[in-house]
């Protein structure tokens, strides 16, 4: 929270902006004005240096120069030239100091600043040339004032344009972040403006498609909890039923209510009770397992390459064993032409609980079709397609039968039908577990087909 805290009391981005870019330039400014000063007065105090040397020298014209002879102590001896203006010569001071330097040197005094330079001479004096800088201090003064006030328009200036520019610079980033606030308020319908393609631009297509990613997460996480609730619900629903009826028996038999001769018929209620409790236990633990990748059941690893037609020719003797009244015909290619990489069970699992649909929801009777092709076209592919002449199922529930717990229109439901409605679940989860898809086809019954990926021959895995 304290970082939180601290980041939203800093200041906005434009603010920070324009004072970044007035130090800069500020920066740069007093660079540019100690630079340039600097070597002004340098060059100044070059060329008056050399009118000293000039004046040492003998050379004439120099009446800005004044030209003395003195002592090593500095005191005058003799004044050769003075100036027409302002002090004559400088104080024994500053021309005791230019002898002992040798060189052309500042120096102080009650008259003000001097520059001053000494030659010796044979008889052991120095002549000394030496000009006021008097002057020089006031220019510096001058220039100091000029460029400050011209740093200060420069500053103003700058403020100014940079406010200005930072303004129009940040408007799709005031755009973005006004959106943001509105999608943070909980409108995850809104989107940035994306329309440029700058960094801006390229921050907000990421962000509308981080949120894009958001939004699907939250609608299936919806959906998972809506079918979650339903599933919870459908569950404990058909649970309650024979629960319900095996705790009425047991209550009767404990209180003496059923006759001897009807206690076989309560224990047989109770087993069959029993037994169907114990199927959609298993049913749902089936699914639970094939919700949970590699939860105790062939991983991909272990899958071998199995025919489907074979699969499908034991799946339907099986039901024929069962229901010999109904005609079951088959369209199968020749044994090994039809390969799927997979668990051979639970293929057989797919089979047969769709002809245990067809049982379940169709009358004593009716034909039942499989056939089974490779499809090249569109992928290598192994179809397998499933129908009878039952009443079908209606077009607006087509896509609702692999849905668990799923009850179809009654007219299609057999008479003595007790399943829970997680056969076709099975079927379909099964399916995709083998990376195949399934669907319910449109037309006269009720078909369902099933696409397998085709197993590659065992020479090139």
């Amino acid at each position: 929270m304290t970082g939180l805290t601290a980041m939203h009391r800093r200041r906005p981005l434009r603010h920070r902006l324009i004072a970044l870019m007035l130090a800069v330039v500020t920066t740069v400014l007093l660079i540019t004005v100690v630079a340039s000063m600097t070597l002004v007065f340098r060059i100044l105090s070059g060329e008056r240096d050399q009118r000293l040397d000039a004046a040492l020298a003998g050379g004439s014209g120099y009446t800005d120069v004044t030209l003395q002879i003195v002592d090593v102590a500095g005191r005058t001896r003799a004044i050769l030239q003075t100036r027409s203006r302002g002090p004559a010569v400088p104080a024994t001071e500053a021309a005791a100091a230019a002898v002992r330097a040798g060189h052309p040197v500042t120096a102080s005094g009650p008259d003000g600043a001097w520059r001053l330079s000494a030659r010796p001479r044979p008889d052991g004096t120095w002549l000394l040339a030496a000009q006021p800088i008097g002057g020089e201090g006031r220019l510096h003064d001058r220039l100091a004032v000029i460029w400050c006030g011209t740093v200060l328009v420069i500053l103003l200036i700058t403020a100014g344009l940079t406010r200005h520019l930072i303004g129009y610079g940040l408007r799709p980033l005031t755009a973005v972040a006004r959106e943001a606030t509105r999608i943070h308020a909980g409108d995850l319908t809104r989107r940035l403006p994306a329309g440029t393609a700058d960094e801006i631009g390229q921050l907000a297509a990421a962000l509308n498609g981080m949120l894009d990613r958001v939004q699907a997460a939250l609608h299936e996480r919806q959906q998972a909890d809506e079918r979650l609730r339903r599933f919870v619900d459908d569950a404990g629903h058909e649970l309650r039923t024979p629960v319900t009826a095996i705790r009425g028996w047991a209550d009767l038999y404990e209180r003496g209510a059923v006759p001897d001769i009807e206690v076989s018929t309560a224990m047989r209620r109770i087993r069959q009770e029993t037994e169907r409790v114990g199927s959609l236990v298993d049913q749902l633990l089936q699914l639970a397992s094939l919700d949970q990748p590699a939860a105790g059941r062939v991983g991909p690893d272990d899958r071998r390459n199995v025919d489907l037609a074979e699969i499908v020719r034991d799946a339907v003797l099986d039901a024929r064993a069962v229901d010999p009244d109904r005609p079951i015909t088959t369209d199968l290619p020749r044994t090994g032409t039809a390969p799927v990489c997979g668990d051979a069970m639970a293929l057989h699992q797919v089979v047969a609980n769709l002809l245990a649909n067809i049982r379940a929801h169709t009358p004593p009777g009716t034909p039942a079709r499989l056939h089974v092709q490779h499809q090249v076209a569109g992928g290598d592919r192994i179809v397998l397609r499933v129908s009878d002449d039952g009443p079908g199922v209606p077009a607006e529930m087509r896509d609702k039968v692999f849905d668990r717990f799923f009850r179809a229109d009654p007219a299609r439901a057999h008479r003595g039908s007790t399943g829970a409605g997680l056969g076709l679940s099975i079927v379909a989860a099964i399916v995709a577990d083998h990376g195949g898809d399934i669907r319910a086809e449109p037309g006269d019954g009720f078909t369902v087909r099933i696409s397998l990926p085709a197993a590659r021959p065992a020479s090139t895995r």
